[in-house]
């Protein structure tokens, strides 16, 4: 039996109101899951890839690039706590250093420490380089450990705000209409094989 390589395809999601469910971070499924999805009447095809999925003697069936809900979502917006996020808050930069790291090589990096009493929140926390959140280890915020910013709560615009100075991943160029105005490069990926 030969074996088929098939494509993964990233769909974007939107609410009824063609907005995205999440811009921060980009929310998308699986094509498998979007076509299950519009086959089970819970949303609807808005743009569609050129790959065909198949077809039947009624209708040719292209992979969705977009869908949309067709029953609306109610979302809080709120500034969600993790290393993304944290991330772009901090400029993309070491809150010790100042030196620009990646996102993979991002730590978070506890002001207070979590043995000294330091708590898991916005207040508390920063991006730190690997090498510099060893070095500081347990040591408390004074001198060179004292972060060069201030660490704060953000709003969810300020984090999107920030967020959109930086390039970001399509999957087709359809997703950049829905998306909004983006001041970092916008790169379109193309499905890859699995």
């Amino acid at each position: 039996m030969k074996e088929i390589k098939m494509k993964r395809h990233n769909v974007l999601v939107l609410n009824s109101d063609y907005r995205p469910l999440s811009i921060f971070p980009i929310q998308f499924i699986s094509g498998q899951r979007a076509l299950r999805s519009v086959y089970n009447g819970l949303s609807h095809v808005v743009a569609e890839y050129d790959d065909l999925v198949g077809t039947t003697p009624a209708h040719t069936i292209y992979w969705p690039a977009i869908i949309a809900r067709n029953n609306y979502l109610k979302r809080e917006r709120i500034a969600v706590l993790n290393r993304e996020t944290l991330y772009y808050r901090d400029n993309c930069r070491c809150a010790y250093t100042g030196e620009k790291i990646l996102l993979k090589e991002a730590t978070i990096d506890h002001v207070i420490p979590r043995s000294k009493g330091g708590k898991h929140v916005w207040e508390n926390v920063v991006i730190a380089s690997p090498k510099a959140n060893f070095a500081k280890g347990s040591k408390l915020p004074e001198g060179e450990w004292k972060p060069k910013t201030a660490p704060y709560k953000p709003t969810y615009g300020q984090l999107l705000k920030m967020r959109r100075k930086y390039s970001v991943n399509d999957y087709h160029e359809s997703w950049i209409t829905f998306l909004g105005q983006w001041d970092g490069d916008v790169r379109i990926l193309k499905p890859y094989k699995v």
